[in-house]
């Protein structure tokens, strides 16, 4: 929402992230395309314009309408660049997660962020779908991105690969091949995985990929003492839900 993304810019957070679905004729905030997840409405994001998104109301954890509408990605930039002090800010301003995407608003996608009037720069863009993220990097080279490891982090944990010395390199094998594909400038890891395989493998991850000229970011991370363990090994950023803790 408007009032959650300019609290957590005057907080002083790094970065602020925004999931982001196509709607008709754009792209719109939301980790949903289903409307009543979070929305007093019904039906699906795809089947309302922008302009009927800016009509529907957010709902509160209770399930009360707010007073909040849902914000279209052009509503996110230009609150981000009237409130992220622009230029000033110190790295990225806010990074744009697609949770869900319509090929045929790709190009759409990306026009919206580049007349947004924030510098490329101050943008990452991360997608969970390796496919997605090569297709908005060939629509734009540019455009720096986040590398979203839950593909190789959903295979390797799932085939149990806990070996110390070889699910090491399977990750960090990954990691070199896609971030040639994209204009990766971080990698994010897994915050349960990262639990699951202990801290010294998790050492030799974030070691490869500093190695690599890359940063890293863990997610999600709900506590002060694993925020604080992370930047201890290494981690660059770590993703929180609850800013108020640091």
């Amino acid at each position: 929402t408007q009032t959650g993304i300019i609290h957590a810019l005057a907080s002083g957070v790094d970065i602020v992230e925004v999931d982001i679905v196509p709607c008709q004729d754009g792209w719109i905030a939301s980790h949903d395309i289903r409307l009543s997840v979070s929305t007093e409405a019904g039906g699906l994001t795809t089947e309302k314009t922008e302009d009927e998104i800016r009509e529907i109301r957010v709902k509160l954890a209770n399930g009360e309408a707010s007073e909040e509408h849902l914000l279209t990605l052009s509503d996110v930039l230009a609150i981000a660049a009237s409130h992220g002090n622009g230029a000033d800010h110190d790295g990225y301003l806010v990074k744009l997660d697609i949770k869900f995407s319509n090929q045929e608003l790709e190009d759409r996608l990306v026009d919206t962020i580049l007349t947004s009037g924030i510098p490329l720069t101050k943008i990452l863009m991360t997608c969970g779908f390796a496919n997605i993220s090569q297709r908005i990097a060939t629509l734009c080279p540019e455009l720096p991105f986040e590398l979203n490891t839950v593909e190789p982090t959903m295979f390797l944990t799932q085939y149990e690969l806990m070996d110390q010395e070889l699910m090491p390199e399977v990750f960090l094998s990954y990691v070199r091949s896609f971030a040639r594909l994209t204009n990766a400038k971080v990698v994010s890891m897994m915050h349960f995985a990262m639990q699951k395989w202990g801290d010294t493998v998790t050492r030799k991850l974030l070691a490869g990929i500093a190695k690599m000229g890359l940063d890293s970011q863990v997610w999600v991370v709900g506590s002060l003492r694993d925020y604080k363990k992370y930047g201890e090994i290494g981690a660059t950023y770590a993703l929180m839900h609850n800013p108020k803790l640091i």
